[in-house]
């Protein structure tokens, strides 16, 4: 009753709502996923929050609203967060050059003249700056591929996917792991297109560096204890192991060989065979800016909060109010845009922008899929974790599940929200 008299006063139709939790609990009956957790904030409170399945598979552990996800690049948008707050500071501007902070990428190399088993590297035509890092246009690459000859050469420095024999459990330091990035030939020249990349890993190392301290010690003084935010971390804590959720596997995701050492269902579905077989319980895991947090729904709601509100929860102002607005506008420029992610298979190109806390929406009405508002900014994890905050509406959706698929994966996000936006009656 609670929260039906909480979705009252903030603009919900219970009865509305209810169509939501049905439609998620056919998610949940169709058993390819173990388990999720859904929540929807509007003027600051809760009007929704559920839990849906298991969060073990295994043992049939229910899900519950404090189990732990691996948030994969959801990551970077706390990773963005950090690196404003030293702005704000003065510690660096937007357009400096990475290299002034990281000499490793004083002289970078593009890809050119490519052809299908090779290409030359010619000059950089200008410096990598801050600002590309956070918008993804650097023209770094990523763990996607891109051509067989630089997949070879990110496979030899241990940092891809897959790793070559003797270094299947190596874990380069932040450090390490950086200046292996900056050894890669650039994709593209910088500033003159958006590609999905290293960037968050690299200003997150840049952060490290200005700060003088480690990257896991700025993001637990700078946001996580300040807000609260006391599950979210980069290793699982032995005494919170049992709270972190299976992850699922679709089989067209990996290479037989992979997917052979995960357990199947009757669904075909791959499964963790539980935290002892995770990375993430793993205490030599090193952090990264791009990804590897793992989190609750509740503690990474207290974050989104914080941004909705201006920058400032719980008594604790992260970032400033123009800040915010200004981190959370599109910053690509007509020449950069549209922008196209892989996997991307929900929204027109032409519907969004690109912002330091990442997508924006910029066209309602071409997103086609699912409702929303101008302004709306948001992002996503690769085991299917989803946030959006809409400032129109004053609301955040949150839809976190771990099922790591090419298909299945988008549409629960998008008939989430079309439920969340169909219950909205004032």
């Amino acid at each position: 009753m609670r929260h039906e008299r909480i979705a009252t006063a903030r603009g919900f139709s219970p009865e509305r709502l209810a169509t939501l939790d049905t439609t998620l609990q056919r998610y949940s009956d169709a058993g390819l996923r173990t388990g999720f957790n859904a929540m929807v904030l509007r003027k600051g409170d809760v009007v929704f929050g559920k839990s849906y399945g298991y969060r073990d598979r295994a043992s049939r552990a229910p899900m519950q609203m404090d189990s732990l996800f691996r948030v994969f690049s959801m990551t970077k948008v706390i990773t963005a967060a950090a690196a404003l707050t030293l702005w704000e500071q003065g510690r660096f501007q937007l357009n400096d050059p990475v290299a002034k902070v990281l000499p490793e990428f004083q002289t970078m190399t593009v890809m050119a003249n490519v052809t299908e088993t090779d290409y030359d590297e010619v000059p950089a035509e200008r410096p990598i700056l801050i600002r590309d890092l956070l918008l993804h246009t650097a023209g770094l690459g990523y763990v996607f591929p891109y051509h067989p000859k630089l997949d070879e050469q990110v496979y030899n420095l241990g940092i891809g996917l897959n790793r070559p024999p003797g270094m299947e459990s190596y874990e380069p330091t932040l450090a390490e792991y950086v200046a292996k990035v900056a050894a890669l030939p650039l994709v593209a020249q910088p500033g003159s297109a958006w590609h999905y990349s290293f960037g968050l890993d690299v200003l997150a190392r840049l952060v490290e560096v200005i700060a003088d301290q480690p990257w896991q010690d700025v993001l637990k003084k700078r946001i996580f204890q300040p807000l609260g935010m006391e599950d979210t971390s980069f290793v699982v804590s032995d005494d919170k192991r049992e709270r972190l959720t299976t992850l699922s596997v679709s089989p067209e995701i990996f290479p037989p060989e992979v997917f052979a050492q995960f357990e199947k269902d009757q669904h075909g579905i791959g499964h963790f065979a539980g935290p002892s077989a995770d990375v993430f319980v793993d205490p030599l895991a090193q952090p990264r800016g791009g990804h590897g947090l793992v989190s609750t729904i509740e503690d990474y709601a207290v974050f989104l909060q914080c941004l909705l509100n201006g920058g400032e929860s719980r008594g604790y102002r992260l970032l400033g109010r123009k800040t915010v607005e200004f981190a959370r506008a599109n910053h690509l420029t007509a020449e950069q845009l549209p922008f196209e992610i892989v996997a991307n298979v929900a929204a027109d190109p032409r519907s969004r922008g690109f912002g330091f806390l990442g997508e924006v929406l910029l066209d309602p009405v071409l997103k086609g899929w699912s409702m929303g508002s101008k302004g709306e900014f948001h992002w996503s994890g690769y085991a299917g974790t989803w946030f959006s905050v809409d400032p129109v509406e004053d609301m955040i959706l949150l839809l976190f599940t771990q099922y790591i698929s090419d298909q299945d994966r988008f549409f629960i996000w998008h008939d989430f929200r079309n439920g969340a936006y169909q219950a909205l009656v004032d």
